[in-house]
């Protein structure tokens, strides 16, 4: 499948890739057989681009990610990572994932510092970088609370900061806010713009929700239905720094339109 390549946004640096994946193919056994997951998929990201995968349930975005983090493997292709092949534990690389993940009997600070307890951080330095995170994400004053007294949006917020303190380099966010009601989901949309455009970091972002994509990202990856492949890979020319009124913008609803077109042309010649 044809893909097109884009030019690279104002922000990211044209001449650094954070994530490349070239040829990449996923297959899994099941009792009625291999089922292929991905075929064939290239697209990458560049230093400071936010980058969204975009399709149908059952595409294979999610396991794209969970791929480039190094949690799964792959049968054929190439996937490198901050210049070094795909692997797990890579502290540069930050994963957020749908759920939380918070550990009930530790404070919302001792949540967010786990990480540095993993990589064995400096204690005091991190626990200043944690209060900065909280601040940043609107915690604060929530510090000694436990996740079982926090709203799911406060949760993610939480997960959020926790995901940052190691300062990665590249962010895998997994659909974080897809469990949330629309009003939340919306704020922390916004939320996340601003930190990224704050902190100028990589983030591969899977969302089914196209508007989300569109918001939050400088190139949108488009997938067809399983197996995945890529349908074309959009440029998202709107302004920085985002609001929330971009939503409506009209050309934020004419590239939400584009890409449903894309993906409901490839359903027609598939049902044909």
């Amino acid at each position: 499948m044809a893909t097109r390549r884009s030019s690279a946004p104002p922000q990211a640096d044209a001449g650094r890739r954070s994530v490349t994946v070239e040829g990449l193919h996923k297959t899994y056994g099941s009792r009625r057989g291999p089922v292929e997951a991905v075929r064939d998929v290239d697209f990458d990201t560049r230093d400071g681009e936010f980058v969204s995968l975009v399709g149908p349930s059952g595409c294979g975005k999610s396991t794209i990610l969970h791929i480039v983090a190094g949690l799964i493997p792959y049968d054929t292709g190439t996937v490198d990572v901050g210049g070094e092949p795909a692997r797990p534990g890579r502290r540069e690389v930050g994963i957020m994932l749908q759920k939380p993940v918070l550990l009930p009997w530790r404070s919302v600070q001792d949540n967010v510092l786990l990480p540095a307890e993993i990589y064995r951080l400096d204690d005091g330095a991190s626990r200043n970088r944690a209060q900065e995170l909280l601040e940043m994400v609107g915690l604060q004053g929530f510090e000694d609370k436990h996740a079982w007294e926090l709203s799911g949006g406060m949760q993610q917020r939480a997960s959020l900061a926790r995901t940052l303190l190691p300062d990665p380099s590249i962010l895998l966010m997994d659909e974080p806010f897809a469990a949330l009601d629309e009003f939340t989901r919306e704020r922390l949309n916004a939320e996340l713009a601003r930190l990224h455009e704050t902190l100028s970091r990589s983030v591969l972002y899977v969302t089914h929700n196209i508007p989300e994509a569109v918001f939050l990202s400088d190139r949108i990856v488009v997938l067809k239905a399983r197996p995945g492949e890529v349908l074309e890979v959009v440029d998202v020319d709107l302004p920085r720094p985002r609001t929330l009124d971009m939503i409506t913008h009209p050309r934020a609803v004419e590239l939400s339109a584009h890409i449903r077109g894309l993906l409901g042309q490839t359903e027609r010649v598939e049902a044909a």
